[in-house]
């Protein structure tokens, strides 16, 4: 069956309305991700690299790894951001096969984590499909991916954060970069503008919309593509310097979009609506300026302010009789407005570091369309036929007000405590959301050679945008929460190999569940995640690099009015283990550099289909008989098992890599050859994401294997000078 899903409604509202500010002080639980070049470095050339850090010598469960080593990860094609699908605790979705763009993270769903760039919110962070961030990879400086735990001044999220920093521009000399590759090119131009100011422009596009015909059938299927994924990215900065500070104008902004004919006979005749067009258009600008300043020696100042500008289309299928106007598309529209004030102050006094700040967002979303809701996590059944669709032309007006403090400072000559407090309040919905969250870390020195570390904190997140709509929702839904409870400890083993162990709890409560209409969601769900994430790491040395991770995770949701409907949640995939290595060949081959990525994990839960049954359109009034299953107002419906009460085949990925960079005449040339998901060739069953069946479900015991990405070559060429 083909599943729908109109995530913007979904992800956009929720993320825009939720607070964080880029930490400028000791963080105690991220993994972060830095830009360890030599000073004399200019950026867009490839620079010196210093060896990286020992997880025993960075803070408390964190990971540090440089630039250099992230752009050669295996499978990425050198995008940066493309690595934190090899970090412990975190579980792609569809099996880091392609089909998604987002990923879980120690059990919590896809749209629980939080995005930033500089400090900004941003509509998303990876095109669609995920194989490509929206971020040249010349751009990033560093990253921060949090599991959990992370500080007050990140906001209210259940899941992770990703924290993304953009380096500021080449002050030095005029630099530029263009990029060809077997699927996008992208071109960078950066220098001096004043003694004083500096700046960078930034833009990319996908191509394979070009090179292919205007239409075309999407594999073995009689769906056609009219216009074929495509993708760009504009990233801009201008940065002026003041004494001991600095002001930056940025601007980020992404489009993705397609559209395809669904007149597959499967799809339409297990789900009628379906036929018509599929179309999407997601798009956003953030506009954002940065201030960082002292006040005093000891009292520094930074503030965010800005703009963020989400637009979104979809439409799918075709209104059936009982819909207002039949043989429309249903579809639906979102124009979002969010701006905000995000002040920070940081304090040092004595032994102690006190910060402080307040989140202001005003935002309006103009709604409108005719659509249902979309797809939910743990729903085997997304019948758009079966599904009650309701006009949804609305505006949303409100406003988050938060303010949050922490205090950091040793508490012992072996022990270091981080403590937070954050109160939120939001107007939206019905009645304001209020919450109160504290949160703490603590550290302790047991010796040279091992650190044990513990975090503690409340955490709570709006209810997303379809939850809470008048048409489609709830508005008297209120805020979910969850407690993550973490317990760690990193050792150095010798002067190359160091690790980190972590174990965790993370219960839910309040989570939204589905209810029949007028009610349509209410609080009732509650959830359980916890396991166990190990990284042995060997430190960079002489271009040789690489890391071995391995997640084990529990992760189930229960509702509290349905007892015996208890199941795993859809990112239960207990096993994930990854391994990533890169170095210099020998000999005559020793300016190549060779790099894999591996990735072997226990399949995602899936809900078996156990019948069938032959029934009518709604509506239609139709006399439906399996033994004439010609009826044109009647259709095949699946009969469904216990919900994620089976699992997939293991699911396995090798990604293989060669570099090198080249000096030619004044350019600095590096190409990049990359052999994608190997393990597909020989070994199917560990690219199965799924299962299709037949039009009339008669292979419902033995259904067709539903494959992710296939095996791909990628070649790219980049140039700076």
């Amino acid at each position: 069956m083909l599943k729908y899903f109109h995530p913007p409604f979904i992800v956009i509202i929720g993320l825009a309305i939720s607070s964080a500010v880029t930490a400028e002080v000791t963080e105690l639980a991220p993994i972060t991700v830095s830009d360890q070049t030599t000073q004399g470095g200019v950026p867009g050339q490839a620079p010196e690299t210093t060896p990286s850090t020992s997880t025993l010598d960075t803070e408390a469960s964190q990971i540090q790894l440089n630039i250099t080593e992230l752009k050669g990860v295996a499978g990425t094609q050198g995008d940066p951001l493309g690595a934190i699908k090899t970090l412990p605790g975190v579980v792609t979705a569809s099996g880091g096969q392609g089909r998604s763009s987002g990923f879980f993270v120690r059990g919590s769903n896809a749209n629980e984590n939080l995005t930033w760039i500089d400090g900004l919110p941003v509509g998303y962070i990876y095109h669609v499909g995920g194989f490509y961030s929206i971020l040249n990879p010349d751009l990033i400086d560093n990253f921060k991916t949090y599991l959990g735990g992370f500080g007050v001044e990140y906001g209210d999220r259940l899941g992770g954060v990703i924290d993304v920093r953009t380096r500021a521009p080449n002050s030095k000399k005029l630099s530029q970069s263009y990029q060809v590759g077997f699927y996008d090119s992208s071109a960078r131009i950066e220098g001096p503008i004043s003694e004083n100011s500096s700046g960078y422009f930034a833009v990319r596009r996908s191509y394979i919309d070009l090179l292919l015909p205007t239409t075309g059938k999407l594999g073995d299927s009689d769906n056609t593509y009219t216009q074929f994924p495509q993708f760009w990215d504009l990233q801009a900065k201008y940065r002026y310097e003041l004494e001991n500070g600095h002001i930056e104008l940025s601007m980020f902004s992404a489009d993705d979009a397609l559209k395809i004919n669904l007149t597959d006979p499967k799809d339409i005749n297990k789900d009628p609506a379906l036929a018509g067009e599929l179309a999407s258009d997601t798009a956003f600008q953030t506009y954002g300026l940065n201030w960082k300043q002292p006040l005093t020696h000891a009292l520094q100042q930074t503030l965010r302010v800005g703009q963020l500008k989400p637009y979104n289309r979809f439409q799918i299928g075709t209104q059936q009789a009982s819909d207002p106007t039949p043989g429309a598309p249903y579809q639906f529209k979102q124009q979002g407005d969010t701006r905000f004030f995000l002040p920070q102050w940081q304090l040092t006094d004595d032994q102690n570091l006190w910060q402080a700040g307040v989140d202001y967002y005003q935002y309006r979303f103009n709604l409108s369309g005719y659509i249902t809701n979309p797809c939910r996590e743990g729903q085997p059944d997304c019948s758009l036929t079966e599904s009650t669709a309701q006009d949804i032309g609305q505006t949303f007006d409100g406003d988050q007000l938060a303010g949050y403090m922490t205090l950091n400072r040793p508490l012992t000559d072996r022990l270091y405590g981080k403590f937070g407090l954050r109160m939120s309040r939001y107007d939206y919905g019905n009645s304001p959301y209020q919450q109160l969250s504290p949160r703490m870390t603590l550290e302790y020195d047991l010796n040279t050679q091992n650190l044990l570390t513990a975090s503690w904190g409340q955490y709570a997140q709006v209810p997303q945008g379809n939850e809470i709509s008048k048409s489609l929702g709830n508005p008297d839904l209120v805020m979910t929460q969850a407690e993550h409870r973490i317990l760690g400890i990193k050792t150095q083993w010798n002067e190359t190999w160091s690790s980190q162990i972590e174990i965790y709890q993370k219960p839910m409560r309040k989570l939204v569940v589905s209810r029949p209409r007028p009610e349509n969601f209410a609080n009732e769900g509650k959830g359980q995640a916890q396991g166990l994430d190990i990284l042995l790491k060997r430190q960079w040395q002489n271009g040789a690099y690489g890391w071995l991770s391995y997640s084990y995770l529990e992760s189930t949701r229960s509702d509290r009015n349905a007892p015996t409907a208890d199941r795993l949640f859809d990112g239960d995939q207990p096993h994930t283990l990854n391994m990533v290595w890169a170095q210099p060949f020998s000999g005559n081959w020793s300016k190549w550099t060779w790099g894999l990525s591996l990735k072997v994990q226990s399949g995602q839960p899936y809900t078996e289909v156990i019948g069938r049954g032959y029934i009518a359109i709604p509506n239609s009034q139709a006399n439906c008989s399996a033994s004439t299953p010609n009826n044109t107002q009647c259709y095949w419906n699946p009969i469904y098992g216990k919900t994620n009460g089976n699992r997939l085949p293991f699911q396995t990925r090798l990604d293989l890599s060669m570099a090198r960079q080249v000096k030619y005449q004044h350019w600095d040339l590096e190409m990049r050859f990359e052999l994608l998901n190997l393990t597909s060739l020989f070994y199917a069953d560990g690219n199965t994401i799924g299962y299709e069946y037949e039009a009339d479900y008669a292979n419902y015991n033995n259904p067709d294997t539903v494959s992710g990405l296939p095996f791909l070559p990628s070649f790219s060429i980049r140039g700076n000078f």
